[in-house]
């Protein structure tokens, strides 16, 4: 999106966070929203922003473990900010499946593969990942494939993990946001 901060960019008329933050919303208790740039307009939407706690912005991962360190509550559903078309149901169905295999992350899967940053993570999972951090370890994927994730299948909704990442991908989205409204 040439370098372009993607919760700000418009989708019908509205920043992408907005239409996540209105999934979300109906989903979870709190919202927190981890922002490495542009936090003073992150905030106009009342609810807590923070960076991240390592320097050099180190990826998804620092930005999960600087939730960690705010999270109030034993779980933490992880989103990101340019997937409006997420699930109503994501985070009913990632913790009733966690809680059903007893497992401490769950992960969302889609008809071809894990869907990683759609993540719902036990506070107990804090201490394997600052290991991962400490190590060198940045990809967010294969920092969840080692966990031994609960998977979940949502099946038939590919289009709900559709971010966008170019212009091309942005008008895609546009056009599914559209027809799924």
């Amino acid at each position: 999106m040439s370098g372009a901060d993607k919760g700000w960019v418009s989708l019908a008329g509205r920043p992408m966070i907005d239409w996540v933050i209105s999934r979300l919303l109906p989903q979870v208790g709190k919202v927190l929203i981890s922002a490495n740039r542009n936090q003073p307009s992150y905030q106009c939407f009342g609810y807590p922003v923070f960076g991240d706690d390592l320097p050099n912005q180190q990826g998804p991962l620092a930005g999960l473990a600087a939730g960690f360190a705010r999270l109030e509550t034993p779980w933490m559903l992880v989103i990101p900010c340019d997937a409006p078309l997420l699930p109503w149901d994501l985070g009913p169905r990632l913790i009733a499946s966690a809680q059903t295999v007893g497992a401490r992350l769950a992960v969302a899967h889609d008809d071809e593969r894990m869907q990683p940053a759609f993540l719902l993570a036990h506070r107990d999972v804090r201490a394997p990942l600052e290991v991962a951090l400490a190590a060198g370890e940045r990809r967010l994927g294969a920092w969840v494939s080692v966990q031994r994730p609960a998977i979940i299948s949502f099946s038939g909704i590919g289009k709900a993990w559709r971010g966008a990442n170019t212009e091309a991908e942005l008008a895609a989205l546009t056009q599914a946001f559209v027809l799924s409204a």
